[in-house]
């Protein structure tokens, strides 16, 4: 497999699979969904300032609509499911679309659903991913148009039900948890690297790869590690600086 299909400084990361037929490995792996995300972030503040806050609701339709649509070609072009659709960005948009729907009419509002209730979605939610994954190969080598239309809307159907079973929902989570989701962000970008480094290290007396539970746990703490001092010394000093252009209040984490 190709390794250059996340060197973008454009955030086109996921261009070169979704064309190429490629796919990236490695440390810079994780990079192709990121770009993903970056897309999204810099496509919507630009339509709402074109467009106004009221038209946000339509932008998101039109997006599940475009989402869709391209879903319906690549299925007709019979393209790989795994690579080129998965890492295509007007497939993937689709799921922030449904994430701006739900604060759009979810503002200001608390879903009040009893623990039963969220445990019966949670668990229809999961049983909607795993129809989606087995029924429809979602990420197999070939793709129909059928399998792709009903296996993303039940993939987004399961998606929007596991979201809404745990919002607004009042557990205390434990604080090494809370920091382990404000260092999110690194443990995402740095795992593969640090998988690879642990499994290229051997030695004539230690080879980690035969060892995998203690390989997974030095990589662990490398990567949450890494994490950390990005966080406090990159990333947070970002989002501080960042309060200076918002027009929507926010904090860092």
């Amino acid at each position: 497999m190709d390794t250059r299909s996340s060197h973008s400084p454009f955030c086109f990361g996921n261009v070169y699979p979704v064309y190429a037929h490629s796919w990236s490995v490695g440390p810079i792996a994780p990079l192709w969904s990121l770009s993903i995300e970056e897309q999204f972030y810099i496509a919507v503040p630009i339509a709402f300032k074109v467009a106004g806050k009221r038209s946000l609701k339509v932008i998101f339709l039109i997006t599940l609509v475009v989402a869709y649509t391209a879903l319906a070609w690549l299925g007709h072009k019979g393209v790989s499911a795994g690579l080129t659709v998965w890492a295509n960005s007007f497939v993937q948009f689709q799921f922030f679309a449904v994430g701006g729907l739900c604060a759009l009419l979810l503002y200001q509002s608390e879903i009040a659903l009893s623990i039963p209730l969220r445990v019966i979605t949670a668990v229809a939610g999961l049983g909607a991913w795993i129809i989606a994954a087995t029924r429809y190969d979602l990420m197999g080598s070939g793709s129909t148009t059928r399998n792709l239309l009903l296996g993303y809307s039940i993939l987004l159907i399961g998606t929007t039900m596991i979201f809404i079973a745990v919002l607004d929902m009042k557990v205390r989570v434990p604080r090494p948890l809370v920091y382990l989701g404000k260092i999110s962000y690194g443990l995402y970008l740095f795992h593969q690297l640090f998988i690879e480094i642990v499994l290229h290290t051997y030695s004539a007396h230690l080879d980690l790869r035969d060892h995998p539970f203690v390989a997974a746990i030095v990589a662990l703490s490398m990567t949450i590690a890494t994490a950390a001092l990005s966080y406090h010394y990159f990333e947070r000093p970002i989002l501080k600086y960042k309060q200076h252009f918002e027009t929507v209040r926010t904090r860092p984490a």
